[in-house]
């Protein structure tokens, strides 16, 4: 995969790059400036697949040459223009129209930070807004197939749908060519028999309808196989809008609504008042408009946010030996591990987040994400190793607010090589300022024999609590293994925690890592 394209670089003499504004499995996304328009912000999709063999790359830009012609073939004011689709420098691009707003999946994490989900009304005028969409795109003979809160952005109070990645054309008669959509959104025959049908993407709007309105995530809310209700105890809505999203998630396809706009046509019998909703929205919040989280049986609110966040040595001696690589491969493959995990306490909405650290400091993965949705953003090595300027940006992130006074103890996985090329002390102090920051379970995992672990045992700060050791590949993805999954589930777990702030005593008790034997794999680092 090629490297990420530089700030200001001008591509196909027009867009001038501005910044990265994410990675997902099939391209990178970045933000631009089309100097033909007078610098009017758009957004630049780069093919650049991630952990896809090669043997799938074919199919891989298959994907992304579809988004491009069912972009350029719709044309709604709630889906992103198509501008362009063109080849450069053997890399492939599409421009789309940027699109200003949130996403409904950060909606939902700042009312979460207030214990607060969507109401019935607003989910309502949700579907009332976005049905129409969906009306045109299936007349056209379009599916989207990966509808999700991620999918979905709130701009200038009008829902927009992004992302048709994975989109495709409608034909009755052709056999299922691939099995794609989002696992927890999309339906059971898409997922396990690759058939997709307007209801299959009704589901999936209902799927984002009951997550805006418990705050819980799929895999919670419905019963792996028949998709039974127990949804129905989670949320606070009327029986009329109950038995509609119980139609639209019905097992079968064929006892489905089988149009949007059948869907609209019976949510003509609710009578909600109209809301408002803005990116902007300022806490507390009206009564009216938003609605409390609903409580589970024994009167425990549905979940408690924990935050994840690995802070990442990017500095240039993590590329020697491949240890960048090896970094990578192993969070990536630690990923499943850690959705098992989470999966086992439902109480619990697992956050992730990622910083990187070389010269300066910056998120490559900026906004909390569901584990659920969760895709690793391949790290590159380079410069220093400033980790003082990345400790400043967590303490920032662990002030309350940003941060839930009813979170559970945050999670931080330092991964490092070397020694702090700035003054660390500085950011350890500033980590160590915020309640959230001495709360915080506190991991350390040492890469190759130079690491300073002096330093790596300050940001733990616990004495019964050792940097972990890797000095090769094998380690590593062990030791990120135990960090990941025997943290987060000793973290979610329901236990008290030390309120007098002593970095003393870990904040939760937490099984001991597996001791990776010496010689048991050749010490490459």
């Amino acid at each position: 995969m090629k490297p990420e394209i530089s700030p200001n670089t001008i591509i196909h003499k027009r867009y001038r790059i501005h910044d990265v504004l994410g990675q997902g499995g099939l391209g990178r996304t970045y933000l631009a400036f089309d100097q033909e328009r007078f610098e009017e912000r758009c957004v630049l999709k780069e093919f650049a697949p991630v952990g896809i063999s090669e043997q799938s790359l074919p199919k891989a830009r298959e994907l992304f040459n579809r988004e491009a012609k069912i972009l350029h073939q719709i044309k709604h004011p709630q889906i992103p223009e198509f501008s362009a689709f063109f080849e450069e420098d053997e890399r492939l691009f599409l421009v789309q129209q940027f699109i200003e707003g949130e996403t409904y999946a950060k909606l939902l994490y700042q009312r979460l930070d207030h214990n607060q989900v969507f109401s019935e009304a607003e989910v309502v005028q949700l579907f009332k807004a976005l049905l129409p969409v969906l009306s045109t795109v299936h007349d056209q003979g379009i599916l989207h197939r990966d509808i999700s809160i991620d999918n979905m952005m709130l701009s200038n109070g009008m829902p927009v749908l992004i992302d048709f990645g994975v989109g495709t054309q409608l034909n009755l008669n052709q056999p299922p060519s691939s099995f794609v959509g989002k696992p927890g959104y999309s339906p059971f025959e898409q997922l396990s028999e690759g058939r997709c049908l307007p209801s299959s993407d009704l589901y999936a709007l209902a799927i984002c309808a009951i997550v805006l309105l418990s705050g819980r995530q799929p895999n919670h809310l419905l019963a792996p196989k028949n998709g039974s209700a127990a949804w129905r105890s989670c949320i606070t809505v009327t029986d009329t809008f109950a038995q509609i999203l119980s139609r639209m998630l019905a097992f079968l396809p064929e006892e489905r609504y089988q149009s949007a706009d059948e869907v609209l046509y019976a949510l003509q019998a609710i009578k909600v008042p109209a809301t408002n909703l803005s990116v902007n929205a300022q806490f507390p919040i009206v009564p009216d408009v938003f609605t409390s989280m609903p409580d589970l049986p024994g009167g425990e609110m549905a979940t408690r946010p924990l935050h994840f966040i690995w802070i990442c040595d990017c500095s240039s001696s993590m590329e020697i030996d491949g240890k960048i690589q090896a970094l990578n491969t192993a969070i990536e493959e630690v990923i499943p591990h850690m959705k098992a995990a989470a999966g086992d306490n439902p109480n619990a909405q697992v956050l992730l987040r990622a910083i990187r650290f070389s010269t300066g400091a910056k998120w490559v993965i900026p906004e909390p994400t569901p584990i659920e949705s969760f895709r690793w953003n391949p790290l590159t090595a380079d410069g220093d190793t400033d980790l003082a300027a990345a400790l400043f940006q967590v303490a920032e992130q662990l002030k309350s607010p940003p941060m839930n006074t009813r979170a559970l103890p945050p999670v931080l996985v330092l991964i490092s090589d070397g020694h702090p090329t700035d003054q660390y002390i500085e950011g350890l102090n500033a980590l160590f300022e915020q309640f959230w920051g001495r709360k915080a379970i506190r991991v350390a995992i040492a890469i190759g024999r130079d690491a300073d672990y002096e330093v790596l045992q300050q940001f733990i700060g616990h004495s019964n609590l050792k940097p972990l050791r890797a000095n090769n590949p094998e380690a590593l993805v062990r030791q990120i293994k135990w960090a990941s999954t025997a943290v987060l589930k000793a973290a979610s777990a329901p236990a008290s925690f030390a309120k007098d702030g002593s970095l003393n005593s870990l904040p939760i008790p937490l099984s001991t890592p597996s001791p990776v034997l010496s010689g048991t794999y050749d010490d490459r680092w």
